[in-house]
């Protein structure tokens, strides 16, 4: 192992060196507090009153263009340009949401962090908790208060990820058209009867004016072979399309009118005209009707065949002559989602300001901070534990504490299981299976994979539940090509569809008045938001806990200063908890571009029914539909594998050999944080992890600013007589911990 050179000189004296220093921090001025911890929190509460300052200028700007129900229409008109802005404010929504969720994030870690009393009283317990991590496991120690804003600020988040990219949507218009099936004669004036009758149907009465009128105009009717006539109408909804007339070689000497469809239209799973058995495409089941005679009847059956061969109710179709429209497209804004949304805005700003608001003690939120603490006043209650790794604490089960063994009654080994260990195991055995010293390592000079520093659970938990979802993902991917309305499946046209782009072929068919109401087709489209918060929130706790790590075996080869969020002395100052920048920053901007790509990938699209034929009056039905893009679910398959497999590559880097594998474990941390008699100035000057001298067979590792050692192998450290040459602090504290003077979480 590389280390510094042993120096023989006195450490120097710093203006620290006091015996006051040990028990308290000297006093800050009101400028350096403002430096501290609370500089993260307020520039996470600065992040989230800009993101409320720009929902609410939105809001206002659009409430000039007037509400109707609720809801505002921001530009009417072409269908490329409402995509185009569709594209660009879900952009905008993205950005804003990813930075609130990172500022609730970075708020909600430094609410679970733990205070030094709480570790104590926690530690008198034989309970260890978590630094420098996003941690459950704190809430049961931590002040009520501070409880209570982390659920405020965790639950305001689930309204968010539901309904803030359905706050914009687009509303695509379509339109209920006639279908006739009529001959060649009926062109040329041929008469018409005016009711039309199938079996399994009622008679409709036939709209003679409409009919008349498709005649009269029938120079202004585009003429569509077979293939573009199936292609155009086979849709539930059409926004550029009305009335059709497929045209028949057949004769009927009765009459011209051979079939007759009206009222076709696809929305909330049925059809005005008419309804075939399950699996019928109900909007354009007209193309797909054939008759089979039957004892002198029709039954209808639906079977859809080839252009070449394309028949409705048996009668051969040659063309079709159709009635073409302007396709038109809406920008909407919603003002009820966006109340909501600006109410979790502002009750996230609002929790953010009363976490800097009068705290009354400084958190633990860095490694730093944690080792600055113990060296500072030593934990007597992981005194005799040096060497001990995470897995020591953390085999601690509740009901087994009046049974076991205290922590502190064990000697360990440099690269060994010693026999006092092995005896304190023999008798845990008689207790349980599992005992605390089952996890010590034989040698911790191994070296640990970054993967090794977090527990088993987590990782098949975020591997599995990505996993799982990537798999669902391709399934419905798949699902969406065979879609019988994608007219092609080829890159080239998916691309043409867009991201989030609103078109017929892309129409998510869900049947059942429910799913045309607005807030279930909201939280169907929104769901993948939510599971991909939770994602990034787990993959973000493990390189936090991995980073960690490695930071932490970096003491045991480089003496240096203590990176802390209240520095003194020589200690460094930080901004950034516990996942670096150079990780933090692009994980942040990554689940940004999943946001965004999965809002374009599943989406509210509102669909307005619009029937405007002179004769009719004006009628509009407006229903909720989702809506999809393959090309972005595409993009995100991809983008998710190559996240997981960063994940995964990084688990199995190497950690720096030497140190006992402590992971986020207060009280590991704790145990190698007794620092030599006299070193008073340890907290606050660069430190080095490893053997001090002293005199004795037992050896004893700490973190000290002194000179230092590499442990030698099989040599046992830390039992109670060498740690009767530590410093006597640790009796005081004891003292002081028992009385809950709390002088180590005083500001």
């Amino acid at each position: 192992m590389d280390r510094p050179p042993i120096s023989n000189k006195t450490p120097k004296v710093t203006k620290y060196s006091s015996t006051k220093y040990s028990s308290l921090y000297p006093p800050q001025s009101r400028w350096q507090r403002l430096q501290s911890w609370r500089v993260g929190i307020a520039l996470c509460a600065m992040t989230s009153g800009l993101t409320l300052f720009v929902n609410l200028a939105l809001t206002i700007w659009v409430s000039t263009k007037g509400f109707e129900g609720g809801i505002a229409t921001v530009q009417k008109g072409d269908c490329n340009m409402t995509k185009k802005l569709d594209l660009w404010l879900h952009l905008g929504i993205n950005l804003l949401s990813t930075l609130l969720l990172g500022a609730s994030n970075y708020t909600m870690q430094c609410l679970s962090a733990v205070t030094g009393d709480e570790i104590d009283k926690a530690h008198q317990q034989r309970i260890s908790l978590d630094i420098g991590t996003l941690s459950l496991r704190n809430l049961r120690r931590i002040s009520w208060r501070r409880v209570i804003l982390w659920w405020l600020l965790a639950l305001s988040s689930i309204p968010l990820h539901f309904m803030y990219n359905s706050a914009v949507f687009s509303t695509l218009s379509t339109h209920p058209y006639t279908a006739a099936v009529v001959s060649h004669d009926f062109l040329t004036g041929a008469s018409f009867d005016q009711s039309w009758t199938a079996n399994g149907f009622s008679t409709y009465k036939v709209d003679a004016q409409r009919l008349t009128a498709l005649r009269d105009n029938q120079s202004e009717l585009q003429n569509l072979s077979n293939d573009e006539c199936l292609k155009a109408y086979h849709h539930e909804l059409l926004p550029d399309r009305l009335d059709v007339l497929a045209i028949s070689s057949a004769l009927n000497t009765n009459t011209s009118l051979l079939g007759y469809f009206p009222d076709n239209v696809g929305y909330g799973g049925h059809s005005s005209s008419m309804s075939l058995e399950p699996g019928a495409p109900v909007s354009y089941a007209w193309t797909c009707i054939q008759a089979i005679p039957e004892s002198g009847s029709y039954d209808l059956q639906y079977r859809c065949a080839s252009p070449v061969h394309w028949t409705v109710l048996d009668f051969p179709i040659e063309y079709c002559l159709s009635q073409s429209a302007e396709s038109s497209c809406k920008l909407q804004f919603s003002l009820v989602i966006m109340v909501i949304v600006i109410s979790c805005n502002f009750s996230k700003t609002f929790c953010m300001i009363l976490t800097i608001w009068k705290p009354s003690s400084v958190p633990l939120l860095t490694l730093g901070d944690a080792i600055a603490s113990f060296l500072d006043q030593p934990d007597p209650n992981t005194v005799n534990n040096c060497l001990a790794g995470k897995h020591r604490f953390r085999k601690v089960k509740y009901a087994c504490f009046n049974t076991l063994p205290s922590w502190n009654s064990v000697v360990s080994g440099y690269g060994q299981i010693s026999n006092a260990a092995n005896d304190a195991l023999i008798d845990r055995n008689q207790v349980r299976k599992a005992g605390w010293d089952k996890e010590i390592r034989t040698s911790i000079s191994e070296q640990h994979r970054w993967y090794q520093t977090t527990s088993l659970k987590r990782w098949l938990l975020c591997i599995s539940l990505c996993t799982f979802t990537l798999v669902i993902v391709g399934i419905l991917l798949k699902q969406g090509l065979d879609n019988v309305h994608l007219e092609d499946t080829r890159m080239s046209h998916l691309w043409s569809l867009g991201y989030g782009g609103v078109n017929p072929q892309t129409i998510i068919s869900l049947y059942g008045s429910f799913w045309g109401t607005l807030i279930p087709v909201i939280l169907l489209a929104n769901l993948p938001q939510v599971i991909l918060s939770f994602l990034y929130l787990t993959y973000n706790s493990l390189f936090t806990s991995m980073l960690l790590a490695e930071e932490w075996s970096g003491f045991a080869h480089q003496r240096k200063t203590l990176r802390v969020t209240c520095p003194v002395g020589k200690q460094r100052s930080t901004y950034w908890l516990q996942l670096p920048y150079i990780y933090g920053i692009p994980l942040l901007v990554m689940s940004g571009i999943l946001h965004w790509l999965v809002s374009q990938s599943i989406f509210l699209v509102r669909v307005a029914v619009e029937d405007n034929f002179v004769g009719h009056g004006w009628r509009e039905e407006i229903v909720s539909k989702c809506g999809y893009s393959p090309i972005a679910i595409i993009t995100v398959i991809p983008l998710g594998v190559l996240l997981l497999l960063v994940l995964v590559v990084n688990g199995f880097r190497k950690c720096k050999e030497g140190m006992p594998l402590a992971g986020s474990c207060s009280a590991a941390i704790s145990a190698a944080c007794h620092r030599p008699k006299g070193d008073l100035d340890a907290a606050v000057l660069p430190v080095l992890w490893g053997a001090v001298s002293i005199e004795g067979r037992i050896g004893h590792c700490c973190f000290t600013s002194f000179d230092v050692s590499t442990p030698v192998k099989g040599k046992p450290y830390a039992d109670r007589d060498a740690m009767a040459s530590i410093d006597s602090s640790v009796a005081t504290r004891a003292d002081s911990a028992q009385a809950g003077s709390g002088l180590r979480s005083k500001t």
